[in-house]
């Protein structure tokens, strides 16, 4: 569990030559929201609908000064960068 934090302009990931826009940061409540290896996990809401895709981690976590946070892009855009028609229910 976590919270999002929504991106209003390009950020770069701590030691990553990319930079991240059109998302959320994702941070986890009480320890990490997710750790390095888990990009592509999809990200859901309280109601367990898909949100988001998980594109990488800000840092590992064992500096514990600063929380580390993920990096999320939303489910539409990966949608659309696919070309898939969204489903709806």
């Amino acid at each position: 569990m976590g919270t999002l934090k929504p991106v209003a302009a390009d950020n770069r990931v701590k030691d990553l030559s990319v930079r991240y826009s059109e998302g959320w940061w994702a941070y986890g409540h009480e320890r990490a929201f997710a750790e390095p290896g888990d990009s592509g996990a999809i990200v859901v809401d309280e109601r367990r609908r898909a949100v988001g895709m998980l594109v990488a981690v800000e840092h590992d976590g064992k500096d514990d000064s600063e929380p580390a946070g993920a990096f999320v892009h939303g489910i539409k855009q990966i949608f659309k960068a696919l070309e898939i028609a969204p489903y709806e229910v």
